[in-house]
């Protein structure tokens, strides 16, 4: 027996050192170039599937992508070779800002939000968090992390290109309605967010044209993609982008002051000049995709013009190349770089105050006032709004925000609610789903402590870019900080949060950005656990952890699905697999109102008016501050001869600007209940 138990022991000991040889080889030091490749493309791939997904505003793509990106860092943690050897300072300080504000936002459903409200918002930001964690695990070479620039700035002019394809050779990439009757918006949605994107790739692609150190192909090919990039931005006529996108490539020549400055800006600014003009006379195909032969011709016309600027622009940069071995011969002192980089600070300053003393610009900006704080109307979608005064009704979208602030000033309204206070205390007939602004609607949401956490996450990033904008890589480090600079700043007046397409790729460059230098990959592996490296149990913790952050969008994905699933059967009139997949979305997701909403109509159509009641008292008990559920259910009690009108008073209350609630309150006048049955069956309903 004895003998049996040691050969058991035995047996073990070595089923034990299998395994423990196993995992060192998964997590040996030895560099994975495949894996690592694969993580240098990641934000380029990002950037193309999000923008050609509705720039990824809706909660199903949002959800799918966070549980990719959280299954990869889960993969990451748990296998990979060292999988904290990239965090620093900066990086964790944002990362734990951004999983505290995660935590306040879930927090906030204690005191107002809803908690649908409060998972939405929250899924979001994990997937930025998740994101950045990812990249930001890695230690990058400077080599790779020039690459990650470059394969995201093609797929950054991979996506303009199509973009001005959809206006400019409608024939050749033909889009949707939805994307027809405004300026330049395909395929993020919005042409706001469209045109910092672009600005964005401008400042990133400027960098790669003027960097020395980069390779020759690089420049050139870089230079090739300016004109187009920058007649994407004007095409939008987003003068936030404009000026965001001026402000970056300011702040990128102050820091950056890279030795090709000179041939790059030779090869790709007047190219790009002569683009963007021929861009403003084109008033024909601004304001919609051009139709009549007069705006087709117009259109094939400019396609020509910006083909050529950017051929142009790629042919000076090749000859340019000599030049850039010219100049990198040349030293510099330090007191030398000093002088330049004051002036190239203090030269776009003492222009403006030229301009500004030139036309009397005090004087002008205090007469129209009234002008530039109000909502400008009139001017469409053409080249006159890079001149309107008005801030297109930012001031009053600012102003509540900032009132529900002065309210809850610690706490805010809760996670995901602006859309419903902007309903309730609009002074305009404008709907809204967001503020215009991510930091005054997390103040309003979410407090001073929320808007801390925002301030400190955003900022700690930009502090630690701006901390390594010098050395070798000082180039690398503050394109990605003017460019990360340009995103904070238009965060500020537009909705990018809300677009990941627009924020996901340039925070995980900056996530790169920040991460330590890599170890010595030729360093040959040490047999047992690296020093250093987390212990076997600590990885399966960490992994275990992230694997329950991913059950909340793993059930929002499948709850959306079957939401839309179920949309779909009620726009054709199938009210049973409407009420089955609302049901099958509940299941997953039982804080969502909008199932509860489809079957309590199918309910009253069939007429099991008591189901309708209590189905939509549900959906009501769950977002009460919703007008839509109230007016549902006014219209469910008219549709059943009860008294419509408590439930409609209060759906008015909630949105008293809504045409609906209006048109609804105005049918409700009567102590009829078979006219209040005969209206709720044919009035409108609050359902997209």
């Amino acid at each position: 027996m004895a003998a049996g138990v040691a050969d058991r022991r035995a047996r073990s000991r070595g089923a034990k050192a299998a395994a423990s040889a196993a995992f060192a080889r998964l997590t040996s030091t030895r560099p994975r170039p495949i894996a690592r490749a694969l993580m240098v493309a990641l934000p380029a791939v990002l950037l193309a599937y999000l923008s050609f997904a509705s720039g990824g505003f809706f909660p199903l793509t949002t959800a799918l992508v966070g549980l990719v990106v959280g299954l990869m860092l889960v993969v990451r943690v748990t296998v990979g070779s060292d999988p904290f050897e990239g965090f620093g300072a900066a990086l964790a300080v944002s990362l734990g800002a951004f999983g505290l504000l995660g935590a306040w936002m879930l927090a906030s459903m204690l005191w107002d939000a809803s908690a649908l409200r409060a998972i939405l918002e929250f899924d979001r930001l994990l997937l930025y968090l998740l994101g950045a964690a990812l990249v930001g695990s890695v230690a990058w070479r400077a080599r790779e992390r020039r690459w990650m620039v470059s394969l995201t700035v093609a797929s950054l002019f991979g996506v303009c290109v199509l973009s001005l394809a959809s206006r400019l050779v409608p024939s050749l990439w033909t889009v949707g309605e939805d994307f027809a009757a405004e300026p330049l918006n395909y395929p993020l949605g919005y042409s706001n967010a469209l045109g910092i994107f672009a600005g964005l790739g401008v400042v990133l692609a400027f960098h790669l044209t003027t960097d020395e150190r980069g390779p020759r192909l690089v420049r050139v090919l870089a230079a090739l993609a300016v004109p187009a990039l920058a007649a994407t931005v004007l095409l939008t006529f987003s003068r936030g982008a404009i000026v965001a996108t001026a402000l970056a490539l300011v702040a990128y020549l102050v820091l950056g002051r890279p030795r090709g400055l000179l041939a790059g800006a030779l090869a790709s600014a007047p190219p790009a000049a002569y683009a963007l003009s021929r861009v403003y006379e084109a008033d024909l195909v601004a304001s919609a995709l051009p139709t009549t032969p007069a705006a087709l011709a117009q259109a094939r016309g400019l396609a020509v013009a910006i083909l050529g600027a950017c051929l142009v622009a790629a042919a000076l940069r090749a000859l340019g190349l000599v030049l850039d071995s010219w100049m990198a011969r040349i030293r510099v002192g330090r007191t030398t770089r000093r002088v330049a980089a004051a002036t190239l600070f203090a030269a776009p300053l003492v222009a403006a105050l030229v301009v500004a003393l030139s036309f009397d610009v005090p004087r002008v900006v205090a007469d129209q006032y009234e002008r530039v704080t109000g909502v400008d109307q009139g001017y469409g979608a053409t080249r006159d709004r890079l001149t309107a005064p008005g801030a297109s009704g930012r001031f009053e979208e600012w102003a509540v925000a900032w009132e529900r602030f002065e309210e809850e000033p610690l706490t805010g309204g809760g996670a995901g609610t602006y859309q419903a206070l902007w309903a309730e205390r609009r002074p305009v007939d404008r709907e809204l789903r967001d503020a215009h602004s991510l930091y005054f609607e997390v103040a309003s949401e979410l407090g001073a402590v929320g808007l801390a956490l925002t301030v400190a996450a955003i900022g700690a990033i930009l502090v630690g870019l701006l901390a390594r904008c010098r050395g070798p890589e000082r180039a690398l480090h503050s394109a990605l900080a003017a460019a990360w600079l340009g995103w904070a700043v238009h965060a500020g007046i537009d909705w990018d949060w809300e677009v990941p397409a627009l924020t996901m790729p340039f925070l995980l460059l900056a996530a790169a950005g920040l991460t330590a230098r890599t170890k010595d990959p030729e360093r040959p592996p040490e047999p047992g656990r690296r020093s250093g490296s987390p212990a076997r149990l600590t990885r399966v913790l960490v992994g275990v952890g992230l694997l329950v952050l991913l059950v909340t969008p793993a059930l929002l994905a499948v709850s959306q699905a079957r939401l839309e699933s179920s949309l779909r059967a009620w726009k054709q009139g199938d009210c049973s697999r409407t009420i089955d997949d609302a049901l099958g979305s509940l299941d997953a997701l039982p804080v969502r109102t909008e199932p509860f909403e489809l079957i309590a109509y199918c309910d009253a159509r069939f007429g099991l008016n008591d189901l309708a009641d209590d189905a939509m008292r549900s959906a009501i008990a769950r977002d009460p501050r919703s007008w839509d559920l109230w007016y549902g259910l006014a219209m469910v009690h008219g549709a059943a001869g009860r008294d419509p009108r408590p439930a409609m008073a209060e759906a008015v209350r909630l949105n008293p600007l809504e045409p609906m609630t209006i048109e609804g309150a105005r049918l409700f006048r009567t102590d009829d209940p078979e006219e209040w049955e005969r209206r709720a069956l044919s009035a409108r309903l609050p359902i997209p």
